[in-house]
Parts: structure tokens; sequence; C-alpha cells
């Protein structure tokens, strides 16, 4: 069932309110009720819990009337938001009784947070003020296609919109196109902002859009390393409405001399290159003698195999080009508006310029010259030239670029020790580097009517709540969901309906957890043997004799199914799988098709006995041990889920 948020207008106070509140000393005595101790007693000390632990305000951005009627700056709310961000929402919620904001006047407070289409200043806000979190991020534009039903007035509440200014008449809204922010070297994911749109006549407010995130992002000192655009709001529809005047430059990232941003659009990794080329030759900036010679190159003519040699040759190792970033006397235009010094700004450049490259490049191989392991052996080489970097006194003394290059330092060495330091890099996939696409978040949340190609703007928009109210409270909500392995007994004390048969309250949960894992044995037995033409294989999957010490209420649940009775080989494998499954290894679901990982992991663990009772076929043991594994991080899913509402 969808969650249920009511408004009570006592809890909320206007935003002068609030603020003058926020200065008040706490005083002792002060009541605070909770939902298990409604008359809690609070003296100084524990009042002073509730303050943040910086001074908050309301964003430098936002006007008095935008910002009105909104309590989402008062400080309990940021201490509660804290407290949640760093004990996680079940502890929070089974520690209500503690001096902090009920959980229920929490959800509250989220509900209300403006919600208004365009750019969601209070989630950036909360996110910039709470998390402490890694400042690189990437981010995601999804599209979902509604009913025609909202009328653009710029007057309503609730739903509003851009309207072409020439447009004769007012049309109909088709499309909510949905901006979500995650986090690129530390997991968190943010609703930006949201817009209804009709494409036909108003797909310029997407951009319009679109740049005001990023420029309140920058306002807010983040960095977006890159831009993917779903399926639905693609390039082709927003090329025929973007204004070029828009955005500005060639790079996705603030330029570390040039304070705009700035971003690159392609619609392919051929054009990236060509763009990132025609970049790094503008009249700006001067290539090494070195690399001109080498190539033989002249202006605007630099190819795919070029960039490669720049990027990840090991002929231009990181003391040569450290040694580039300190030569002084190279000579500039005199009307050259970038500081002094050139090259050590198109290295910079340049290296920003891969990481973004990086972002299209890591999983699309149709150019014939990337592959995962230059891209791998180019970021060693990346982090190689920063430490050659903070190693020199003379880049020091120029205290506003050595700032620059520390920041740029620290993002590179934290993209370099969260995917190469892990030993993970060659297994990345491109959910991953980008933002996981809102689509997928529909399976974790229930909303009336989503499953509808053009399902009602109305829920669209109680999704778009419901999944912000996760993210606000979870930030990893959809991020970790498998890190950690769960027993059935624990999965099945919420989701006896998971079964089709009625479980007895006297049952003990032993015999519960075992009624589950002879359930889920056979369903994975009949999948197999649906998909199956190996005689043999069936036979050892099937179960010919029903043993008598099954208990009645295991056959009953498999027999209503019409599902295949496992063999007892079949239900001792799973039964391994389970027990490793419970205790497994987070650094395996992090591997690309983690279930395959795990499936190898647990064969080769496996008993002899246990594997030789299937002829030949070692791929259909494994097959057997990754539905298994499939199914389970499902159920692990939808726990998850059932905990976060």
């Amino acid at each position: 069932m969808p969650i249920e948020m009511q408004f009570d207008p006592d809890q909320l106070s206007t935003k002068r309110a609030s603020v003058k509140a926020s200065n008040r000393k706490p005083v002792p005595g002060t009541q605070l009720r909770t939902m298990k101790n409604p008359k809690l007693q609070l003296n100084e000390n524990a009042a002073k819990t509730l303050g943040p632990r910086k001074t908050v305000g309301r964003p430098p951005d936002a006007s008095r009337s935008e910002s009105s009627g909104t309590n989402s700056f008062e400080p309990p709310f940021f201490a509660s938001l804290e407290r949640i961000h760093s004990i996680g929402m079940q502890q929070y919620i089974a520690e209500e009784n503690l001096s902090t904001i009920p959980f229920k006047d929490l959800i509250k407070k989220i509900e209300h947070l403006n919600f208004t289409p365009g750019v969601l200043k209070d989630n950036i806000y909360i996110i910039k003020q709470v998390s402490q979190i890694s400042q690189m991020c990437t981010m995601s534009v999804d599209v979902f296609p509604i009913e025609t039903l909202i009328q653009f007035d710029n007057t309503s509440e609730v739903f509003t919109g851009f309207v072409a200014p020439l447009c004769s008449e007012m049309k109909l809204a088709s499309e909510v196109v949905v901006f979500m922010l995650q986090g690129f070297t530390v997991e968190w994911k943010c609703l930006a902002g949201f817009m209804f749109v009709n494409f036909e006549e108003d797909g310029w407010a997407v951009w319009h859009v679109l740049n005001q995130i990023m420029l309140l992002l920058a306002q807010y000192e983040f960095t977006v390393v890159n831009v993917v655009f779903g399926e639905g709001c693609g390039f082709d529809i927003l090329d025929n409405h973007a204004d070029e005047n828009i955005f500005k430059g060639d790079s996705i990232v603030q330029h570390p001399h040039f304070q705009t941003v700035v971003v690159t659009l392609a619609k392919g990794i051929d054009e990236l290159v060509q763009r990132i080329s025609e970049s790094l030759l503008q009249e700006n900036f001067i290539l090494p003698d070195e690399i001109v010679e080498k190539f033989e190159l002249v202006q605007n003519t630099l190819k795919p195999e070029h960039l490669m040699f720049l990027i990840g040759s090991e002929t231009l190792s990181a003391d040569l080009i450290a040694t580039y970033l300190f030569q002084w006397k190279r000579e500039f235009p005199e009307d050259d508006k970038m500081p002094a010094l050139k090259t050590e700004i198109f290295i910079l450049r340049m290296l920003w310029m891969w990481v973004n490259a990086m972002t299209f490049v890591i999983d699309d191989d149709s150019s014939g010259f990337f592959s995962k392991e230059t891209h791998i052996q180019t970021l060693r080489d990346t982090a190689c030239i920063f430490e050659v970097l903070e190693k020199s006194p003379d880049l020091k003394s120029d205290e506003s670029l050595w700032s620059n290059v520390r920041r740029t330092t620290s993002s590179a060495f934290s993209l370099y020790d969260h995917y190469v330091g892990k030993g993970i890099v060659s297994s990345i996939g491109s959910t991953t580097f980008r933002c996981m696409s809102l689509h997928h978040l529909k399976g974790l949340v229930d909303c009336n009517d989503l499953s509808s190609e053009t399902p009602k703007p109305s829920s669209v928009l109680q999704f778009l709540r419901m999944i912000n109210t996760a993210l606000l409270l979870h930030p990893n909500f959809a991020a970790k969901d498998f890190e950690n392995g769960m027993f059935f007994s624990e999965y099945l004390k919420h989701r006896k309906e998971f079964f089709p048969v009625h479980i007895e309250k006297s049952e003990d949960l032993s015999d519960i957890n075992g009624l589950g894992l002879y359930y889920l044995s056979s369903r994975v037995v009949t999948k197999l043997v649906n998909d199956n033409n190996c005689d043999k294989c069936k036979a050892a999957l099937v179960a010919d004799d029903i043993s008598p010490n099954i208990p009645t209420v295991w056959l009953k649940a498999v027999r209503k199914k019409n599902f295949f009775h496992p063999t007892v080989s079949v239900y001792d494998t799973l039964q391994w799988a389970e027990s490793h499954f419970v205790n497994i290894d987070d650094d395996v679901m992090r591997l690309n098709k983690p279930c395959t990982q795990f499936a190898y992991r647990i064969y080769g663990e496996m008993a002899f006995s246990i594997r030789s009772t299937f002829p030949s076929c070692h791929d259909s043991l494994r097959t057997l041990l990754s539905v298994f594994i499939s199914i389970r991080l499902k159920m692990v899913a939808e726990d998850l889920t059932k905990r976060l509402k």
C-alpha cells in the first residue's frame, strides 16, 4: 500500500517563525512528544541535541516567498535527518523515545517540503547541509508519459509548467521529466527537480530546468561529472529545442578557471571524442611541442588515436606531463584571458575531460580503439600525475591555482580509490557510473496506476513524493540493497503471505524457515525443468517419490502452485547455498553479474558428493545456484522496501 502522508496544519509554521525559533535558547524542561513517550521531559543538555551541527539558514538563492510556509529549515528537522543518516532509519525508529523529533512528524515535514515543479531547492539544500557527502555527482534525466490531463495555467499550486511563449493555445502536458542526482564516488541519491511538459511545444523547458539545476549545484560547490538522458528523453527530441546560449563550453564539469557551468552532450562515443579533440585544439590551448611534432598535428585534426596517446600512453609518463606543467616560458597571445599558467590548465582540463569521457566509453567499445584496460591504466596514470603535482613547490606558490588543483586532485583520488583501489574497475557496468533510472525504482514502492503506459499525473506525483521521502530518509535506498544476506526466518516474519497456504501461528520459526526453503527449491526446479531439454538433468532435479517425512503443509504449498518437488540433492544444495547467502561477501554483490559470481563461488565450495549427483553438468548446477540467488536477492529487496515504509 502507498505511504499515507496526512497534513497537520499545527505542525507547520512560517519561515519567519522557524528562524526565530531556531535562534532561541533551549528551555529546560521542554516537552517533546514521541510515539512511545508522549510526555518525555528534556533537560537542557538533551534539548541541545535538537540543534544542527552547523548553523543552518535558508538557501542563499531562496527568496522569502519561496521559503515561506516551509518547515524544512528548522534545526530539529536537520538534527533528525543527521541522526537518520548516521544510524539508519530502522535504528532511528527503534529509538523514538530518544530526544529527537518523532518519526511521524518528520514524515509530515518532508511531505511538505517545497515540491512544486521546477528545481527542488530544498532537496539539494538538505543533501548539502546534512549529509556532508562527496560533491562529485552525476545526473539522469528521465521521462514519464502521462495522460494529457494537466493544462499549463502557471497558477496552479500543484501542477504547473512552462508554456511556449509564442504559442497561441494552452497545450496539455504529455510528459513528466524528472531530474535525479546520484553520488559519483559515494552512493547517495536525490531528486533535483521535475517538470510537466509537452515536448511538441515546450521541450525547451527541459533545458531551462537543467540549466537552473546546474547553476544551483555550482553555487553549492557540487561537481557534475556526467549527464545521462533516459529512454524517451533523447537527444532527437531535445536537440530541436536546445538554446545554444544556455550552455557554454565543452566539458560537463566546472572549469577550474572559468567559474561557469559547462556541459557536453554527445549522441555517441565517436561524437564525444570529436568534441573533446576539438576542444583540446581550441585557440586558447596549446599542445606541448613534443606531442605536436610526434603526430605532425595541425589545427583541428586531432584523431582518436592521438587522444588515446594523450590520456593513456606509456610514452607520455606522469613525470613527463608533470614536466610540462612547470614550463613557464611559453608565449601566449596578449589578448589571452586565461591565467599565465597556460599549459598547467591544459593538462588539468585534459584530465577532467578524460574522467567525463570515461563515463561514456567504459560501457561502449563501438569505436574500436577504446578498451577497459586502457581506461584502468589511464586512471592509474592520472593518479600518478596528481601525486607528482602535489610534490611541486612551484605550483603551490600560486594559491588560487593550487586550490583548484587540490580540489581536482581530491576528486580524482576519490575516483581512483573507489574503483581502481578496490580492484573492481574491470567489472563496472553503466549503472555504476550513471544514475539509476527512476523507472528502476518503480518496483520498490507501491503506487497506484504506475503500471499503465500513460499513468495519471497524480499517480506519478504521488510516486515522486514517496521516492523523495525514501531518498531523504535513507540515502542508500536502492543503492546498497544487497550488501548483506538475510535469513529466511527474518523475511518470513513479515511476509507469511508469500506462501499460497495458511501457516498456523503455533508452528515455530524453524518450520516456517524449512517451508520457505522447500517452496523456493520447488519453484527453482520448476523453472529449470521448463527451460531445460536434458532428460538426465530433469531426472536429477525432480523427485520421483515424495518422502513421507516432508510435512503436509510443505507438500500442500507446492501442490497448490503445480510446482515439481525437488530431489533431496537439490534441497541439500540450496540449503548449502542459503547458509552461504546469509553470510555473503558484499564484494561479490558489487561485481558484474553477481548471481553468476555467487554461483561459481558456492559451486567451488560444495561437497563433491553433491556436485557428482548432477550428470555432466556443471552448468546445470551453476544455473540452479544462479536462479536461486536471483530470487533471494529480490526477496531481500522486498523486505528492505517494506521496512523502509
